[in-house]
């Protein structure tokens, strides 16, 4: 489990390999370049101390940061609405 200093690490990271996360990169429907891209992410992660087991287990949490950050977005976005009707 990654704390949030990890988490941080992992964001300025994962900014850097834009074919992972940019669906208009070039490269985002590239699989070799994609799995290139995430063997040098979690070589960059590991080079900074922030230990991942295995490409799944990468994969799963990228996911898992997504997921939370669609969540925080929508309640967001409710409040926003909300706020706006009174």
């Amino acid at each position: 489990m990654w704390n949030i200093e990890d988490v941080v690490k992992f964001l300025d990271v994962y900014e850097e390999s834009e074919c992972l996360w940019n669906i208009r990169h070039s490269d985002y429907n590239n699989k070799i370049k994609r799995d290139s891209a995430m063997l040098k992410l979690m070589g960059e992660l590991l080079e900074r101390s922030v230990v991942v087991e295995s490409v799944e287990v990468l994969r799963k949490t990228i996911k898992s940061i997504k997921d939370v950050y669609r969540q925080e977005l929508t309640k967001t976005e409710k409040c926003k609405k909300k706020w706006r009707r009174s």
